[in-house]
């Protein structure tokens, strides 16, 4: 009974939500929310950044949701209109205000949501893409690759960002690595125990935690 005691599962739940939430964390970084956590972030770039942001949006979202009309695709057409209707909600809700009224709603509603919320359009317009290039291509890899090659620009930008905190935290590790590795050659160092030909010959025992040698010989 005492493995399943309320501890425990929270340190199991812990340990398995651990990677999740590495995960999480790192993808956040690819989103607006290091901008938001920043103390130099300036909201009225940030506001007319994000304002522009939602007009393409909801170009790029009615021009995929005339297609689908014009083409009789009903679950295309279906997507895109939730899309835009959310996309369109997000921007009066956020972006139809003032730098100021931005500032408050963000932080009323907190970083890590908005960011998330804010790149629900950009994802939505990405599957769209693709299932547009899907069903016309009839080659799922061909349209994977043409979808992607359009997206290239953001692609190099987040696998540089990525390899560039990677090799930032291997350097770090390795840091870490060395210094308590350099702490413990020390710890020995200072600690080291200097043994006399005499001693050997008499047989003496050493004592490797005192660090002296007693006075006693060993058993013959």
């Amino acid at each position: 009974m005492s493995s399943f005691s309320l501890p425990n599962l929270r340190a199991a739940f812990q340990a398995v939500a651990r990677p999740f939430v590495s995960l999480s964390e790192m993808l956040l970084t690819f989103t607006i929310y290091p901008t938001l956590q920043s103390s130099t972030v300036d909201f009225e770039a940030v506001f007319d950044g994000l304002s522009e942001r939602r007009k393409t949006d909801i170009n790029v979202l009615l021009g995929f949701f005339a297609f689908a009309v014009a083409y009789d695709n009903g679950p295309t057409a279906a997507l895109a209109a939730t899309l835009l209707s959310f996309t369109y909600n997000l921007r009066n809700c956020y972006q139809n205000h003032s730098a100021t009224d931005l500032k408050t709603r963000i932080e009323a509603t907190g970083h890590r949501t908005f960011a998330v919320l804010n790149t629900i359009p950009s994802i939505g317009i990405f599957t769209l893409a693709l299932l547009q290039a899907i069903q016309h291509l009839k080659n799922p890899i061909i349209a994977i690759v043409c979808v992607l090659g359009g997206y290239l620009p953001t692609l190099s930008s987040w696998m540089v960002d990525l390899v560039g905190r990677v090799m930032g935290r291997y350097k770090k590790a390795r840091r870490e690595v060395k210094r308590s590795t350099s702490g413990f050659q020390d710890g020995m160092g200072s600690g080291s125990v200097v043994v006399s030909g005499a001693d050997i010959a008499a047989g003496r025992s050493i004592d490797p935690v005192a660090g002296a040698l007693p006075q006693q010989d060993l058993p013959v």
